[in-house]
């Protein structure tokens, strides 16, 4: 089988529904396919497609004589990522996408045979011929229903952010959920300006703008970040443009100790190396924390990597005048940028979440030398991963002060950004 940006995405839905890390196991396509220009597109296929599955699947539904579930896998994958194709992207006719799409179900290397094909035919032909009606969204729905059905939120998400938030801002968030985001690249600035940076992606004729939320941020409307001009010199990593301030607030500086408890994948830890700051960047897994040495060597800098669990780390390292702990969490905040995500929390992950949370926070009061200060950060919208871990916080450690700085929510905005919560505090003299 010749690989295709449908087959790519198909094959990473289809495996993502059986429990694949999706985020991996795309690199791996496109790897093996070795990075084609293409990339991109079975990139925005795969993710469109993850991010609307509940949406698509109502459009689907009725032109089947039997659930959706209850169809193969294969061809539940073909017609989800062809009816994303048809709804909402342009680059081919319609006929041309359903034509390829057929092929696909029937190629017998993977599985398909003529049976699938020609069910794919029938169903992927009525909703190119319906495309425009089922773009409108329907009306008089309740708030819930448009959440769930309409935006892909599943119900325990939808019902939170609706008793906390109410209709309005609930229903924006999970629009901006299912809205790709825009990539952000982040200047190194012991190699390049930002100004320079911009100037050579132009002259490659790649969209490019200033970030207006950080002045190290560089905006991009598209496109695969390694195959860009200056990526292989080290003139720039990838990373998300409302998260760029948070290293910001270690305060970093030469001859700062700083420890970075849950450092993969760099992009926070690489940030502050930037600064020549003593930094010690601590991960779980080992893998992950090769991948941030793979950047750290591409860039250009150095530090000290410790692979090993945070919560025992006391005692391993020495004490420091600041820590990061950008904490795992249930990541709501990046649905947009993850989209399976969504589909693998729960509100049991989230009380495991706030557990895990609060034992490295634990270890991080312990490493903080008198006067130091401790950035807490997470990718989640929700209170128990944010404020009230700070409130908790306040609790077991009194001599944990806050700061000047307040704590902050930045909440994701439709095509650009993921959200983050941020909070400083001081450890008393």
């Amino acid at each position: 089988m010749t690989p295709s940006s449908r087959q790519v995405a198909v094959e990473v839905v289809w495996q993502g529904e059986r429990g694949a890390q999706v985020d991996w196991l795309l690199d791996e396509c496109l790897a093996r396919a070795g990075h084609p220009k293409w990339a991109p597109r079975a990139t925005a296929l795969t993710y469109g497609t993850l991010r609307l599955i509940a949406r698509l699947d109502y459009v689907l539904q009725p032109l089947l004589d039997r659930p959706l579930g209850d169809l193969e896998p294969l061809l539940r994958a073909i017609l989800r990522v062809g009816c994303y194709e048809l709804l909402f992207t342009a680059e081919t006719t319609p006929a041309a996408a359903v034509h390829s799409l057929v092929d696909l179900a029937q190629d017998r290397e993977w599985g398909g045979h003529v049976g699938i094909g020609r069910l794919t035919n029938a169903v992927l032909r009525r909703v190119a011929g319906a495309a425009e009606e089922m773009r409108r969204p329907p009306s008089g729905w309740p708030a819930f229903q448009m959440l769930t059905q309409w935006w892909s939120l599943p119900p325990w998400i939808s019902e939170r952010w609706l008793s906390r938030w109410g209709d309005q801002r609930a229903l924006e968030q999970a629009a901006a959920a299912a809205t790709e985001p825009s990539v952000c690249l982040r200047v190194n600035r012991t190699r390049a300006t930002r100004d320079q940076v911009i100037e050579r992606l132009v002259a490659a004729e790649i969209e490019a703008q200033p970030s207006d939320l950080h002045p190290a941020g560089v905006r991009l409307t598209g496109g695969a970040p390694a195959r860009l001009p200056g990526w292989a010199d080290g003139w720039f990593t990838v990373q998300d443009e409302a998260s760029l301030a948070i290293a910001d607030l270690v305060g970093a500086e030469p001859g700062l100790r700083v420890i970075d408890l849950c450092a993969a994948p760099g992009g926070k830890a690489t940030q502050l190396a930037e600064t020549g700051c003593e930094l010690v960047a601590v991960d779980i897994d080992r893998g992950r924390l090769d991948r941030l040495r793979d950047t750290a060597d591409r860039l250009g800098l150095r530090f000290e990597t410790v692979c090993g669990d945070a919560r025992t780390m006391p005692g391993r390292l020495e004490p420091a005048d600041a820590v990061l702990l950008d904490a795992p969490c249930t990541g709501s905040g990046t649905l947009a940028r993850r989209p399976d995500l969504r589909w693998r929390l729960g509100p049991e992950r989230l009380a495991t979440a706030v557990k895990i949370q609060r034992s490295i926070l634990l270890a991080a009061v312990k490493l903080l030398r008198p006067g130091g200060r401790l950035i807490y950060s997470t990718c989640s919208l929700e209170a128990e991963e944010n404020e009230d871990q700070m409130a908790w916080l306040a609790r077991e450690h009194p001599e944990i002060l806050p700061t000047a700085e307040p704590d902050t929510t930045t909440f994701p905005v439709a095509g650009r950004h993921d959200g983050f919560f941020s909070a400083v505090r001081r450890r008393r003299d």
